[in-house]
């Protein structure tokens, strides 16, 4: 691995909501992971008729998963950018099939009611992993960098997941380039990181190919996060004791166990709110 410089991500991610480390994966842990979605893949029934990609909540499917949700050389580069005590979330296979539609700009913070939501440094992010070079063509990410700390024109008039649907029109003003858009391709073996705040989406995939990525959902600086905060995701994700699948052969899932969230303890969790209100500054 190529070790970026930490202080230079952490504030891209801090200023910027995102950063990208080139060639986390190597060569025979993207192998593995290629051929492991190639597998899951067979298995789904897959449609790009109308729609903006596939969402499949993967990580119990192959051994190899195990390895990437606690994959040493993204924590040693979250802890030289400052993040310890990273717990893990959830993990996903993002696929964009042959000729699927962009996907809609949006951001996935749900506490806006709450403090912790103006914090400089995020308290939930995901990591992307790239199985293949992407483009503008090929379903890169697409980004509005700064909006996990400053408004948006287009916050005012976000739409909420619940409210999308499977389809858009074309031309609807969710999918258009608004100004200060950027493109990010990502590299095949790279990662990007990114702020739940942040306003994103991805563009089309206009090829004939399928294009991959796996995402897992983090937390960063768990202990030090408010209590009625850890005690909601606690409630979420800390529910059960983490018991490896069976078909994560022999010691597969010991690396994960560290990641998991805490178990609850008195207290309800928090109101979810997905609209960003006076935390997000102008």
């Amino acid at each position: 691995m190529k070790m970026e410089d930490p202080a230079l991500l952490r504030s891209n991610l801090i200023n910027d909501g995102y950063c990208v480390a080139d060639d986390i994966l190597g060569t025979a842990m993207l192998d593995r992971l290629r051929q492991a979605v190639r597998d899951s893949l067979a298995t789904k029934e897959l449609s790009n008729e109308d729609n903006f990609g596939s969402l499949i909540h993967c990580e119990f499917e192959n051994p190899v998963f195990a390895d990437l949700i606690a994959w040493p050389q993204s924590f040693q580069l979250l802890e030289a950018m400052g993040f310890t005590d990273v717990r893990w979330m959830s993990f996903f296979l993002i696929n964009k099939p042959p000729h699927s539609k962009a996907l809609w700009w949006h951001q996935d913070w749900f506490l806006w009611d709450h403090p912790v939501s103006a914090e400089p440094t995020p308290t939930q992010v995901f990591l992307s992993y790239y199985l293949e070079d992407t483009s503008e063509d090929f379903g890169c990410l697409r980004v509005i960098p700064g909006t996990n700390r400053r408004r948006h024109e287009i916050h005012d008039r976000l739409l909420n997941h619940g409210d999308v649907g499977n389809s858009l029109p074309e031309d609807h003003w969710m999918l258009e380039d608004v100004p200060g858009a950027v493109n990010v391709p990502v590299k095949a073996g790279s990662l990007a990181i990114a702020d739940s705040r942040l306003l994103h989406g991805a563009r089309a995939n206009q090829t004939d190919r399928h294009r991959p990525l796996l995402l897992g959902w983090y937390l960063l600086n768990f202990g030090q996060l408010p209590q009625e905060v850890r005690q909601t995701y606690s409630l979420t994700f800390g529910k059960h004791d983490f018991k490896p699948p069976r078909w994560w052969k022999d010691a597969a899932g010991d690396n994960v166990k560290p990641l998991v969230v805490n178990p609850p303890t008195e207290g309800e969790a928090l109101k979810s709110n997905r609209e960003p209100g006076q935390h997000l500054a102008r």
